[in-house]
C-alpha cells in the first residue's frame, strides 16, 4: 500500500492504492478460464497472441474512491432489480490514484532485482482503443484505465450505519434498518467509509457482532478487558 506523491495534506491519512503481486501468468489459460474480465472477444483474442506462461501480474487497486455511485428503486415492484450506476472513474482523483499505481509499478520494474529476472512491461495495444495517444503519458495511461479497470467486488457504504437523528443513515448503531421492525443489515454496505483494504475480514466482525446483537450477548467481553489497558 502507498500515497500518491504531491498529496494533499488536508486528505485523511491514509494509504490511496494497494498492489497485490500474483505469480500467475495471464496466458490464455488465465485469459479463458480466470477472473472474468468482462472484456470483449476480439480484445481477448489479441491478448492471447502476446500471452506467455513465463509472466507475473500486478494488481493495482483504488482503495478509496471518491467517485459516488447510486443504487435507486426501478419501480413499487419489490420484484424489480434496482437501478445501479457505480459511476466508476467519474472523480478524476481516481485516475490520479490508479496512474500513479502504474508508475510505483515502473519503479519496481526498474530494481536490481527485477531487471535481473529480466522483468519488462508486456504492451498490450489494440486498434482504435488508446492508439492516438503516445504510450506511457499520463494521457495514456488514464486511457487504458477508463477501459480496461474492472471491479474487485468490494462495494461498501450503501446502507450506512449511524444515528438514529442521522438523515444519511439507513441502520441504526444496532444494525436495524430505521423504520422497518425486525429486520437488519449485516454486510459491507453498513459501512459508513471503506478499509484501507479487503473487506473480507471486516464482514466477518460485522456479522459477528449481528450475531451477538440478536443473542443478547458479549462474546468479546473478556477480550476487551484483557486489552484495555494495553496503549493503542
Amino acid at each position: 500500500m502507498d500515497k500518491i506523491p504531491n498529496r494533499n495534506p488536508e486528505e485523511p491519512d491514509y494509504p490511496d492504492y494497494q498492489m497485490t503481486l500474483f505469480s500467475v501468468a495471464q496466458d490464455e489459460g488465465f485469459l479463458d478460464y480466470g477472473l472474468d474480465m468482462n472484456i470483449k472477444p476480439e480484445v481477448t483474442k489479441l491478448f492471447k497472441t502476446r500471452a506467455k506462461s513465463n509472466e507475473f501480474s500486478y494488481s493495482l487497486i483504488g482503495l478509496h474512491p471518491k467517485s459516488r455511485g447510486t443504487i435507486r428503486l426501478q419501480s413499487t415492484d419489490p420484484f424489480d432489480p434496482p437501478l445501479i450506476d457505480p459511476h466508476y472513474l467519474d472523480n478524476p482523483y481516481d485516475i490520479k490514484v490508479m496512474t500513479a499505481a502504474i508508475r510505483k509499478t515502473q519503479q519496481l520494474m526498474n530494481t536490481k532485482v527485477f531487471k535481473e529476472l529480466g522483468g519488462t512491461l508486456v504492451r498490450r495495444d489494440f486498434p482504435g482503443i488508446c492508439d492516438k495517444v503516445k504510450f506511457d503519458t499520463d494521457e495514456y495511461w488514464e486511457c487504458l484505465i477508463r477501459y480496461f479497470t474492472v471491479t474487485v467486488y468490494h462495494p461498501v457504504s450503501t446502507c450506512r450505519m449511524g444515528a438514529v437523528t442521522d438523515p444519511s443513515a439507513v441502520v441504526d448503531p444496532e444494525l436495524r434498518v430505521k423504520g422497518i421492525l425486525n429486520l437488519r443489515v449485516a454486510d459491507a454496505s453498513v459501512m459508513r467509509n471503506e478499509p484501507s483494504g479487503n473487506t473480507n475480514a471486516p464482514c466477518i466482525m460485522i456479522g459477528e457482532k449481528a450475531a451477538d446483537l440478536i443473542r443478547g450477548k458479549d462474546t468479546v467481553f473478556d477480550f476487551r478487558k484483557q486489552i484495555s489497558k494495553l496503549k493503542l
